[in-house]
């Protein structure tokens, strides 16, 4: 097992990583849960890596924040959208680990389908974030190890999805060096054969066969899509397919990014149909 702690260099990939999502204490009154979730994640005989949002112990084995904050967040962020899985155990204490960021990043990421959500029961504050976690169709799970067994579970699960759909194992390890861009919910790749120059594929990490199965996390493949485009300055068409009577072939939500320029020769499906 490996532990990346905070602000330390952030592999381009990281297939197999749970980042430790929740409260880190502002007083040395209270003890951060982190080592402890690490020592029941060694137990359990995890070989991937743990992103710890907590500066490196000392010798002591107290961490201390000693970084620039923009830098943490800024990390933070890269290290979210990396890792396979997020869970955020938060045993919220108000004066001393009140977990406001902990609050951003679940409002962030409670859709994503990567995230395990755990609390102690009667955890104050925590009421609005498990209305979410009920809305989403997530488990509120109680218990540290509890948690942790439902992390290791949902990374099994995308591994089992990698196996068997190629564009999963794209966006969880990239075993080809094809994704240019790894975004909050998916990645931004070159297929092998791209149909013209700058031909890119969006896909989410989740393991959706179609925009129909899941319409919220199209709208945000769609969302990553676009923000492409803008980000430079193409004209493009944005196209996915859903079903095999609509030329659907690969079963893994993917919108493609076709630039496009005049006169390029490119004919849609559609092109000769009469209006």
């Amino acid at each position: 097992m490996d532990s990346i702690y905070a602000r330390e260099p952030l592999p381009r990939v990281m297939p197999r990583s749970i980042f430790l999502a929740g409260p880190t204490p502002r007083s040395d009154i209270v003890t951060s849960w982190r080592p402890a979730a690490t020592e029941v994640f060694r137990r359990n005989w995890f070989s991937g890596t743990l992103i710890i949002p907590e500066d490196r112990p000392d010798a002591d084995g107290v961490s201390r924040f000693r970084g620039n904050y923009d830098e943490q967040v800024a990390w933070e962020l890269e290290a979210l959208q990396k890792a396979s899985v997020i869970m955020a155990w938060v045993p919220r204490e108000l004066v001393h680990m009140p977990a406001f960021t902990t609050n951003v990043e679940f409002g962030n990421w409670w859709d994503s389908g990567k995230l395990v959500y755990g609390a102690p029961i009667g955890t104050p504050g925590n009421r609005y974030i498990e209305w979410y976690v009920a809305r989403s169709g997530m488990s509120a799970h109680r218990t540290l190890p509890d948690t942790i067994t439902a992390a290791l579970r949902l990374l099994r699960q995308f591994e089992d999805d990698a196996t068997a759909c190629a564009f999963c194992r794209i966006a969880h390890s990239d075993p080809q060096g094809q994704v240019e861009i790894t975004t909050d919910h998916g990645v931004v790749f070159t297929p092998l054969s791209p149909c013209v120059p700058g031909h890119k594929l969006v896909v989410p990490r989740l393991h959706i066969a179609s925009a129909a199965d899941n319409p919220g996390i199209a709208a945000q493949v769609f969302q990553d899509a676009a923000t492409y485009v803008r980000d430079h300055g193409l004209q493009a068409n944005l196209i996915t397919s859903v079903g095999p009577d609509a030329t659907q072939t690969m079963f893994h939500l993917h919108v493609h990014i076709v630039p496009r320029s005049a006169g390029d020769g490119v004919l849609l499906p559609w092109s000769y149909q009469r209006h």
